[in-house]
């Protein structure tokens, strides 16, 4: 009795439905009159649910290994494996194309650059010139890293002051121990 009325409304809305298609073709397997209705399955328990999911978890990872037999086939079929890394060629670079390469940064390596480009352009200078050896030497006795020319009376001089240096530091030394 109370199924009655909601199949009758089921049939009501299959009508309805079917009178308003833009083109009604008697098609049987869409005639409301000749589908059985059923209702919708309940959801499945989670168990099942899940071995669900792991069943098709499974043959998509077994279908991914496929693509690795033949290599796994070559490995164990080889007399021996190399296992060291294959270095790609384009990636070993040579001193000179690391050189090209380099753009200073910091002030440091600014700083850098410019003295390295100075002393090629006068290296650069020495080959025009023939292989002349171009005087660059301050007219104040000092020699390419600032220092003073030194003479003999000034060497004896600090070697004696390197000397008492010594005694007092051996004197100290034994005054502690």
């Amino acid at each position: 009795s109370d199924t009655k009325g909601f199949t009758d409304l089921q049939h009501t809305v299959a009508s309805t439905l079917t009178s308003h298609t833009p083109h009604n073709d008697p098609d049987p397997s869409t005639d409301p009159s000749t589908t059985k209705l059923s209702t919708t399955a309940a959801p499945a328990s989670r168990i099942v649910s899940e071995r669900a999911k792991r069943k098709v978890n499974y043959e998509h990872q077994s279908s991914d290994l496929k693509n690795w037999n033949s290599a796994v086939s070559q490995n164990r079929n080889a007399e021996t494996l190399d296992f060291r890394p294959k270095l790609n060629k384009e990636l070993q670079l040579s001193q000179a194309a690391l050189v090209g390469k380099f753009t200073p940064e910091s002030e440091f390596e600014k700083e850098v650059a410019a003295a390295l480009e100075e002393e090629e352009v006068r290296l650069e200078a020495l080959e025009t010139n023939n292989g002349q050896i171009l005087e660059e030497h301050s007219d104040d006795g000092e020699d390419d890293l600032g220092h003073a020319a030194t003479t003999e009376q000034h060497m004896r001089k600090r070697r004696g002051e390197l000397a008492k240096i010594r005694a007092l530091l051996f004197y100290e030394e034994q005054k502690r121990h």
